[in-house]
């Protein structure tokens, strides 16, 4: 055991050594050759995670056969409410409107001019679900707004890419363990506007235009996206789709 840690450590100082010579000797070729070891490093390490999951999941369903299950649910757990949200970039303001007053307030959304809409299901679990409205005449049928349906977990990593300059390195910001809300069918999703106000949202960033997703799918398919990319959710996963 001893030999091994041994040898291991001769082989990792050997490479940070090698590493060492071919960032003197050509930067560049660095770069890339990091930015591939980091991506399969990262892939790798998904397809290990989703393979025990799947493990501890089987593992914890064949503890539950046989076992007796409480169907009791609380009448505050079943309550949910809905709101529609209309967001402008402008002058960066969102107005709120609980589905009991929307008929009220269909004037103020009809004359108002959202850069982006959703309908928010809120329920006493703070398991919150959005829906994109993308017309606004979709108000008229709430019986169809309050419809989500959740589709499997799409993306396994997100990640948000920022240069100032050419000179300053990239700024990276992991986005997808706030997008697991929006995986409802049929969302259009991570396009320019859902970026802009995703990223003001929720981490407070003042948003670039110029910008790169970096994403991992389910599937380990690595990827970009740009400003011009949007995706479409449905039951079989996405769609990517270009503006």
């Amino acid at each position: 055991m001893y030999g091994m840690f041994v040898f291991l450590t001769y082989v990792a100082s050997l490479s940070v050594v090698g590493a060492g010579f071919l960032y003197c000797y050509d930067k560049k070729k660095f770069d890339e050759l990091s930015g591939k070891i980091t991506w399969n490093t990262v892939k790798y390490y998904h397809k290990a995670n989703i393979e025990m999951k799947k493990f501890l999941e089987n593992d914890v369903n064949s503890k539950k056969i046989n076992k007796k299950i409480d169907k009791t649910t609380s009448n505050d757990d079943e309550i949910e409410s809905y709101f529609f949200i209309g967001y402008n970039f402008n002058e960066d303001s969102t107005f709120q409107c609980n589905f009991n007053d929307l008929m009220k307030k269909k004037y103020y959304i009809e004359q108002t001019n959202f850069d982006i809409m959703f309908v928010k299901k809120v329920n006493k679990s703070n398991n919150d679900l959005w829906k994109r409205i993308l017309n606004k005449d979709e108000i008229n049928d709430k019986d169809s707004l309050k419809l989500f349906k959740v589709v499997e977990k799409p993306f396994l990593q997100v990640e948000y890419c920022v240069s100032k300059n050419k000179e300053s390195p990239v700024e990276k910001i992991e986005i997808h363990n706030k997008l697991q809300q929006f995986y409802i069918e049929n969302n259009m999703i991570l396009d320019e506007k859902f970026i802009q106000w995703f990223i003001k949202t929720y981490f407070n960033e003042n948003p670039s235009e110029d910008y790169t997703l970096q994403i991992i799918d389910s599937q380990i398919s690595i990827f970009n996206l740009s400003n011009k990319d949007f995706c479409i959710l449905n039951d079989k996963g996405y769609e990517i789709k270009q503006n």
